[in-house]
């Protein structure tokens, strides 16, 4: 069964492809959204110099 991406999951998925542009999420709470897009294989997360997307 193919799930949807919700709506904040395309919010995400949209600021991704924006080139992740600083002062658009005034929380870290992205980085949850993004390590489900990954595991769907919708985005790939660098965990290098500890930052995510």
């Amino acid at each position: 069964m193919e799930r949807q991406v919700n709506e904040r999951q395309l919010s995400v998925l949209q600021w991704v492809e924006d080139g992740c542009p600083a002062g658009v999420w005034e929380t870290s709470s992205y980085k949850t959204t993004c390590q489900a897009l990954q595991n769907r294989g919708l985005v790939t997360v660098s965990r290098k110099g500890g930052s995510g997307a």
